[in-house]
């Protein structure tokens, strides 16, 4: 564990007191009647005391002890003085503050400027002079934001109230999807569109009869682009494939095979639900294929569920399906791993710069259901994040399972919730996760033991000009088999299958 500097300690004595000193010199006389003065007068006072309080808390628990708060201030202080300008026009007195270094002034300094901005407006009820709670709501956001971390936030109280709310299980921002229910990766091979790996069970796209290896094209009748690099083609066409809950948006298909006339498709947005993020089939006498799309509420209780019906079906072997999965719930996280592991097993712990941030998970179960010797590959990308990579990390390190796939995000931090004045709150990373065998998973992600890469398989476009090319071209595959047609369309579950098919996996 990390000790603290002295000269940072003395840094911050100073900085407490003169926070402390700065509450009495700011303070404005309240004897006015007026109704507006009067309720800037307690945003203003609200505003100080989370002030202080972020203050404390990134000093006291951030993760990392090298913060730069001559940084932090200077962006608080910069961020409040261009709403100033922006609302006030130039002519406001302001000290011109920069967000980048060489910072002009000492961090009390900062400190001291962005008080008295703020409390020149508790007099003003006028719409041409920014208003107390607007200054310090950007003032705060970006003291925290000149963190770098992105997983650390000052939340207004609407943000607090809707994490709230997410924390409560009643709903989930994070894991809550309003799409078409697709599993999609650029077309490398034509470079024309979306590659379709597969409808998710239940959804607009599977009920309207999307397929896998169909190509979507265009998006509300505009072609998409191909301008950029995979990725940034990916994220641009997803983008624009979402939107809000109930409203509709028109798919260009591409279908290898079916003649050189795209297909439309008109379909409806829709949150997935939670029997949309799980489910479950053999791939062959043996071997069980199991897709888990979130780390939703009791998805353990699901998973058990699944995972029971398959060893009926004959289920020998597992594929555990982690792809596209960014998360959600560590505590389901921990029991699905329990699932796997013998009990006492150390499944992930976290770490951070207090000795209170240190904290083991370990498998309480009994192991009754007999999952802790089957053996297990389990299948990751670059969007496998958070809860999946605690499961990954800790199925590999305890020798149970095998990873294939390629290296994943890399979101291994743990953040605390700390209430605020005024319904707001501050979510801050206070320690990272860690694998058994004491890996850093934040920005490093998990490794695959077998690498594959995805690879979208080589199908061509039909030729417009000529339906005859369907029967001169290369054609689509035609397996002979349920199990080739599963497989063929999908290198990095094909890796996994014959993985567990060939070679032995040990348990240990």
């Amino acid at each position: 564990m990390m000790t603290r500097h002295p000269f940072r300690r003395l840094t911050f004595t100073g900085a407490c007191f003169l926070l402390l000193f700065i509450q009495s010199t700011w303070a404005v006389d309240s004897s006015t009647e007026d109704p507006r003065f009067q309720i800037n007068l307690r945003e203003y006072d609200v505003g100080q005391k989370n002030f202080n309080r972020i203050v404390h808390c990134i000093r006291d628990r951030y993760e990392s002890e090298q913060v730069d708060f001559k940084k932090v201030f200077a962006h608080a202080l910069y961020s409040a003085e261009q709403v100033v300008r922006e609302v006030e026009g130039a002519g406001a007195v302001i000290v011109l503050a920069t967000s980048e270094p060489p910072y002009s002034l000492q961090e009390l300094e900062y400190v001291q400027h962005l008080g008295n901005l703020i409390a020149g407006r508790i007099r003003s009820a006028s719409a041409t002079v920014a208003s107390v709670t607007q200054l310090w709501n950007v003032a705060l956001t970006s003291m925290v934001g000149a963190l770098g971390d992105p997983y650390s936030q000052y939340l207004p109280p609407q943000s607090y109230g809707d994490l709230q709310q997410f924390l409560s299980g009643e709903g989930s921002p994070e894991n809550r999807f309003f799409g078409v229910g697709i599993r999609i990766e650029w077309d490398v091979t034509n470079n024309a569109g979306l590659f379709v790996r597969s409808p998710i069970p239940g959804t607009p796209a599977a009920i309207s009869g999307i397929k896998t290896g169909d190509i979507i094209v265009a998006v509300d009748g505009i072609p998409l682009s191909a301008t950029g690099t995979p990725v940034e083609n990916l994220n641009a066409a997803v983008e624009r494939i979402k939107g809000p809950e109930g409203t509709k948006v028109k798919l260009t298909v591409i279908r290898p095979g079916s003649g050189p006339f795209p297909l439309h498709f008109e379909l409806t947005r829709e949150p997935m639900r939670t029997d949309q993020l799980i489910w479950a089939e053999m791939l062959g006498e043996e071997t069980g294929h199991l897709t888990l799309l979130s780390f939703y509420q009791r998805c353990s209780e699901d998973v058990e569920k699944n995972l029971l019906k398959l060893r009926q079906q004959g289920m020998k072997k597992l594929i555990l399906d982690l792809r596209s999965n960014p998360g959600g719930f560590l505590d389901e996280a921990i029991k699905v791993a329990d699932i796997f592991l013998p009990q006492g097993t150390l499944i992930t712990y976290t770490q951070g710069r207090t000795e209170d941030t240190r904290k083991d998970f370990f498998d309480q179960r009994t192991g009754d259901e007999n999952f802790t010797q089957i053996p297990i590959v389990i299948l990751v990308d670059s969007h496998s994040a958070s809860a999946s990579e605690v499961v990954t990390g800790a199925l590999k390190d305890q020798g149970r399972a095998q990873v294939v796939g390629v290296r994943t995000f890399g979101k291994g931090s743990v953040q605390e919730l700390f209430p605020l004045e005024g319904d707001a709150g501050l979510r801050l990373t206070v320690a990272k996760y860690y694998t058994p065998n004491g890996r850093c998973i934040h920005n490093q992600g998990i490794e695959p033991d077998v690498a594959v890469e995805y690879e979208p398989p080589q199908i061509a476009l039909p030729d417009e000009k000529s339906e005859s090319r369907k029967d001169t071209g290369p054609k689509p595959v035609t397996a002979s088999s349920l199990l080739e047609k599963q497989l063929a369309t999908d290198n990095q579950l094909r890796a996994a299958y014959q993985l567990l098919n060939r070679n032995a996996i040990s348990t240990k």
